[in-house]
C-alpha cells in the first residue's frame, strides 16, 4: 500500500513533485494553539466528534486503527514522532464513551508507552485478545521489520492497569513493513480458523506468517518461526466464507490467490499453488463482499488525478475455483484522489473507500454496485470529510454504528455516523461543492471579466485549462461537466494573472524561470484557435511563483521565490513591449526589486500604489512603493523596501480596496495577519513597525504548520460584496470573512465563517467572478475546480 512518507511533507520549497502546499465536533484542542491568538477557531459546517490522540502534535502522526468489539476499546498507533526522538504510543479510547451518538469523553483513557517506532498498521485478534503492531520505520525513517505483541487483557476502556507492559513479545518479519523509497506500506490480515496472521512485505517481498496460537500475548514459543508463502505483496485480504486469500502487489499492478487451508502458519503444503492475475492499476487495501463475490480494489493510476475503486469479480476466482481470475475486466467506480483501503460494511451494505489525498471517504452501494450488477454505481459518490492526510486504516464499531479514523497531520480520530451516510441513507454525508474536471494538480486562477473565461493552471502536465465561465458558474452548472480546452506552457506552471486592457494572460513557470505570454484575444472560451499556438516567453528570476498586473501602467509584477536561503527578488515587466500583440521587449532582462527570505506572494493596492510581497520563511510582507517602481519609473526600485512582521509562513495576500485592508495568510499558524493599508504602504510606513493582530482561520491550531495542515496559497476578494476568502489546505475549505466590518482596529469584528459546502482535496487558491457572483477554487490533489455563490 502506498502512503506519504515523512520526507515527502510540503515545505516552503518548491519540488519537482506535484504541489502539495497538503473541527466543529472537536472536543479537544491543545491550549497553546488558541493562546496565541486568543480566538477560537472556526467551526466546520460538517462537524464530527474528534479525539486529539497524538502526545506530541508537532512530532507525531497519527495512523493505525482497530477496535475491540467486546470492551468497546479503540487503539490508535502514533507513528514515527521526528529524525532523532521517538515519541511513540498506542492511545486507549473508550468506545462507549466516545462514538457517533455518544462522544462525552472522546479523549484517551491511557496509553500504550513502550510500542516500536513508526507504528502504522494495527490488527486485533480477539480470541486471545493480542494486539498485533506493525513498527516500519525507526526514528530516523530507516526501515524496520518488527512486529510488536501486545496484550489488551488489562490494557483496554474498563482495565487500564496494564497499558504501561512491556510487549509480550517483538516478531522480526523477512521483508521491511515499510519502502522509504517509494512510501509503500505492508499491512496484516488475520485468518481466525486457521490462526494465521499474514504480513505483507513493502518491497513486494514474500508474505509471511505468523500462528497466532502460538504467538500471543500468553504464548510466545512460537514468535520466532516465521514461514513465507509464495506470494509477493503489500496488502492482504481474506474471504473468510471459502479461506482464500488475496494479496496486492502494487508495483506490478497484480494480485495474487492462494488457499488459507493449505497455506496458513502450520501447513505450508499448498503454498505453491497460487493465482497471479493482473488488474488496470496498482491495487492497494481491498475487501470482500461474500454475498456477491466481489473484490473491492482501490486502484490508483499512474497518470491520472483521481483513481478507482475495481468492482473484481471473484465468483470464479477463489481458493476452490480459479478458471476466472483475470478473464474480465474490473468495472471502474471514480473516488477521490490515492485511494488506499476499502472497509465494507455488511450492516448497511455500503463499501467505504478512503482516499488520502483529497482526505474523503467515498460511499458506495454494495447491494447496486458489485461485479455484477453495475446499476447503482455512482458517477460522484456521496462522501465524509475527513481531517488532512487520512491515516492508514478504518475500522467499524458495528454496535455504535461508528467509523473511526485518523487524520495524520491533526493528530486526530474522528468519529462518523454510518447509520446516517450508508448506501441507502446519504442525509449524514458531508456536502459538497459542485466541481468541474481540470487537468492534474491545478494550481493558479483567474478570469478575464471581458471575456468572460476562466483560466487554470495545471502543474503536473504544464498546461492552463481554457473555461467558459458563463456556461459554468453558480448559476449554470450543468455546463461544468463539459471538457475543457487547454493551452500548453512552460514546465511546473504555478500562477496566472490577466492584464484586461491589452488580453494578455501571464502564466509563471516554476522550472522554467520564465513567464508565458498568452494572447487572450484568441485563446479564451469563444475563441480557441490562438491556443494552439507557441506562447512567447520572458525570463524572470529563480522559481517565479505569484503574478500580479498593475493595468495602469501595463506593469506586470512577478515573484522570485529563489532558493530560499537568501534575500531574493520580484521581477518589474514592461507590458507595453511584452503583451498578447507586442512580444518585442519579451528577450530583455527585467529590473528587480530586492525584498525578504523565499518570498512565494505578492498582492497590490491600485489606491495607494503599493505592492505587497510577502516573505515565507522571514515571516515579514515587503511595502514597495509602485509610483516609482514601474514599467516606465523604476528610479526606487533599487531601494530596500520597508517591511512589516507577520505570522508563521506568510504565504499568500488579499486586500478589500474600499477600506484599504490588507490580509495576510499565514500558513505554519493558521492565521491571518490584518494591516492598515492607510499607515502602511509605499508612501507612508508609520504604521509598518509593529505586528499587525491575527485571526486564527483553521480548526485544528495545536497542529498547525504540521504536514500539510497549512493554509492555501491565495486570499480571493469579491470587492463589489467585500468579502475575504480564504482557502484552507488542512481543511479542505474555504474561510469567509466580512472585510467591512474587520479592518484594521477592528479585528474584535472579524468572524471567520466557513464555507458550507466542502472543497476537493487541497484547495489551493481562489478568484472570484463578480460579474457572475460565482468563486471559483482549485483542488489540486483532486484535478478538479470547486464553485459556490459569492456571499457570506
Amino acid at each position: 500500500m502506498k502512503i506519504k512518507s515523512r520526507q515527502e511533507k510540503i515545505h516552503s520549497r518548491p519540488s519537482l513533485s506535484r504541489l502539495r502546499l497538503a473541527a466543529a465536533g472537536t472536543l479537544f484542542l491543545a491550549a497553546a494553539g488558541l493562546a496565541a491568538t486568543a480566538m477560537h477557531p472556526p467551526q466546520l459546517p460538517w462537524a464530527v466528534p474528534t479525539v486529539m490522540v497524538g502526545k506530541f502534535p508537532q512530532g507525531s502522526f497519527t495512523t493505525g486503527v482497530a477496535v475491540d468489539q467486546a470492551t468497546n476499546t479503540l487503539y490508535v498507533a502514533n507513528g514515527v514522532a521526528g529524525d532523532t526522538v521517538s515519541h511513540n504510543t498506542i492511545a486507549v479510547i473508550d468506545g462507549s464513551k466516545c462514538n457517533a451518538s455518544h462522544a462525552s469523553l472522546c479523549s484517551p483513557v491511557a496509553r500504550m508507552t513502550h510500542v516500536g517506532p513508526g507504528q502504522f498498521w494495527l490488527t486485533f485478534d480477539p480470541v486471545s485478545r493480542t494486539l498485533y503492531v506493525t513498527s516500519g520505520l525507526t526514528r530516523n525513517y530507516a526501515e524496520n521489520n518488527t512486529v510488536t505483541v501486545f496484550d489488551t487483557k488489562t490494557c483496554n476502556s474498563g482495565n487500564t492497569s496494564g497499558c504501561d507492559q512491556m510487549p509480550a513479545a517483538t516478531v522480526t518479519t523477512p521483508g521491511p513493513l515499510f519502502n522509504n523509497d517509494n512510501g509503500n506500506l505492508a499491512t496484516m490480515a488475520l485468518e481466525t480458523s486457521t490462526h494465521t496472521l499474514y504480513v505483507g512485505d513493502a518491497h513486494e517481498g514474500l508474505v509471511s506468517m505468523i500462528d497466532t496460537a502460538t504467538c500471543n500475548a500468553t504464548d510466545i514459543h512460537g514468535c520466532s518461526h516465521i514461514p513465507t508463502t509464495m506470494s509477493h505483496g503489500d496488502a492482504i485480504t481474506i474471504d473468510s466464507s471459502n479461506h482464500s486469500v488475496y494479496v496486492t502487489n502494487f508495483d506490478h499492478a497484480s494480485i495474487s490467490l492462494f488457499d488459507a487451508t493449505t497455506c496458513n502458519s502450520v501447513d505450508q503444503s499448498g503454498c505453491d499453488r497460487q493465482k497471479r492475475f493482473a488488474v488496470p492499476y496498482g491495487p492497494l487495501i481491498s475487501a470482500v463482499d461474500e454475498t456477491t463475490h466481489t473484490l473491492y480494489v482501490p486502484m490508483v493510476p499512474p497518470t491520472e488525478t483521481l483513481g478507482y475503486v475495481g468492482l473484481v469479480d471473484i465468483s470464479a476466482c477463489n481458493s476452490m475455483n480459479r478458471s476466472g481470475c483475470g478473464a474480465t475486466a474490473p468495472y471502474l467506480v471514480h473516488v477521490g484522489n490515492l485511494p488506499f483501503q476499502v472497509l465494507l460494511d455488511q450492516a448497511t451494505r455500503t463499501a467505504y473507500t478512503e482516499s488520502a489525498s483529497s482526505s474523503s471517504i467515498s460511499v458506495i452501494n454494495a447491494t447496486t454496485c458489485n461485479a455484477q450488477d453495475h446499476s447503482g454505481c455512482p458517477r460522484i459518490a456521496p462522501i465524509l470529510a475527513v481531517g488532512v492526510d487520512p491515516a492508514i486504516n478504518m475500522e467499524i464499531d458495528s454496535k455504535t454504528h461508528s467509523l473511526y479514523t485518523a487524520s495524520q497531520d491533526t493528530n486526530t480520530v474522528w468519529v462518523f455516523d454510518t447509520s446516517t451516510c450508508n448506501a441507502t441513507d446519504t442525509s449524514g454525508c458531508t456536502r459538497v461543492e459542485p466541481t468541474t474536471t481540470v487537468g492534474p494538480a491545478p494550481v493558479g486562477v483567474a478570469v478575464n471579466g471581458d471575456t468572460q473565461t476562466l483560466y487554470v493552471v495545471n502543474q503536473e502536465d504544464s498546461t492552463v485549462s481554457v473555461i467558459d465561465a458563463t456556461q459554468c458558474n453558480d448559476h449554470h452548472r450543468a455546463g461544468c461537466h463539459g471538457t475543457w480546452p487547454t493551452t500548453t506552457v512552460g514546465t511546473t506552471p504555478r500562477f496566472v494573472g490577466v492584464n484586461r486592457v491589452t488580453n494578455t494572460i501571464y502564466v509563471t513557470n516554476l522550472n522554467d524561470n520564465t513567464v508565458s505570454v498568452i494572447n487572450g484575444a484568441t485563446c479564451n472560451a469563444q475563441k480557441t484557435f490562438g491556443c494552439e499556438h507557441r506562447h512567447a516567453t520572458t525570463p524572470v528570476g529563480t522559481f517565479p511563483q505569484q503574478v500580479v498586473v498593475d493595468e495602469v501602467t501595463d506593469t506586470i509584477y512577478v515573484v522570485n521565490q529563489g532558493d530560499g536561503i537568501t534575500s531574493s527578488t520580484v521581477s518589474v515587466i514592461n507590458g507595453a513591449v511584452c503583451n498578447s500583440s507586442d512580444t518585442s521587449g519579451c528577450k530583455q532582462v527585467w529590473p528587480t526589486i530586492t525584498v525578504g527570505i523565499s518570498p512565494q506572494a505578492l498582492a497590490f493596492n491600485r489606491n495607494t500604489r503599493t505592492l505587497y510581497v510577502a516573505n515565507t520563511n522571514d515571516n515579514t510582507v515587503s511595502v514597495i512603493n509602485a509610483r516609482h517602481c514601474n514599467a516606465t519609473d523604476t528610479s526606487h526600485c533599487g531601494q530596500t523596501p520597508t517591511t512589516i512582521p507577520v505570522g508563521n509562513g506568510p504565504r499568500s495576500i488579499g486586500i478589500v480596496h474600499d477600506t484599504n485592508t490588507v490580509f495576510v495568510g499565514n500558513r505554519n499558524d493558521l492565521t491571518v495577519s490584518v494591516i492598515n493599508g492607510n499607515t502602511c504602504n509605499g508612501a507612508e510606513t508609520s504604521g509598518c513597525g509593529r505586528m499587525p493582530r491575527a485571526i486564527l482561520v483553521g480548526a485544528f491550531p495545536s497542529t498547525a504548520g504540521n504536514g500539510n495542515n497549512i493554509l492555501g496559497r491565495s486570499i480571493a476578494v469579491d470587492q463589489k460584496k467585500r468579502i475575504v476568502y480564504i482557502p484552507n489546505i488542512g481543511d479542505s475549505d474555504v474561510v469567509t470573512l466580512n472585510g467591512s466590518a474587520c479592518r484594521a482596529g477592528d479585528v474584535d469584528d472579524c468572524h471567520p465563517e466557513i464555507v458550507p459546502g466542502r472543497m476537493g482535496g487541497f484547495p489551493v487558491d481562489a478568484t472570484v467572478d463578480e460579474a457572475t457572483g460565482t468563486v471559483y477554487v482549485t483542488n489540486d490533489t483532486d484535478g478538479t475546480v470547486s464553485l459556490f455563490p459569492s456571499s457570506l
